[in-house]
């Protein structure tokens, strides 16, 4: 039964975002979690779930 019900949550993330990070101004954090795409951050400074920033620590390669 626990096994089905974390089935389930995880697929509902994937579906949510399509497995793909979010990318600059794109919203981030929140229930779901989403992640920012590389060289960016999720600032939360404004807003609950987020936006995605560039982040100033960022490597370029």
């Amino acid at each position: 039964m626990r096994s089905s019900i974390v089935l389930v949550l995880l697929m509902c993330l994937v579906v949510s975002n399509g497995g793909q990070p979010a990318g600059q101004g794109e919203m981030c954090g929140g229930y779901a979690g989403t992640m920012c795409g590389e060289g960016l951050r999720c600032d939360h400074s404004r807003e609950t779930a987020g936006k995605c920033v560039r982040s100033p620590f960022a490597v370029v390669e």
